[in-house]
């Protein structure tokens, strides 16, 4: 089964009886991830919501598109750090 909703995808909390999602309807917010259960085919989102910034793990059947999309940028600035590892004691440090 193909996924529903694609990276960056602004999506709505549907109404729903999922306890975990109680007070989140309506919400609108962007897929940054995404995972299907290997024997169910059941796709789920994490979804970081406009309002908080926070991630939630959301079932496909929880929400609704939009029609609109962000882009990465609007969420990860492209920057990274180096880490060195001591092979000897596996600790890293910032070079």
């Amino acid at each position: 089964m193909k996924n529903q909703f694609e990276f960056y995808e602004v999506v709505v909390i549907s109404e729903n009886d999922d306890a975990d999602l109680r007070g989140l309807e309506g919400q609108r917010g962007a897929v940054l991830g995404m995972s299907q259960n290997d024997e169910t085919k059941h796709w789920v989102y994490s979804v970081s919501l406009d309002s908080t910034g926070n991630l939630w793990n959301v079932g496909e059947e929880n929400l609704e598109a939009t029609g609109e999309a962000k882009s990465r940028s609007d969420f990860y600035s492209g920057e990274s750090v180096k880490v060195k590892v001591d092979p000897e004691t596996g600790e890293g440090s910032f070079g």
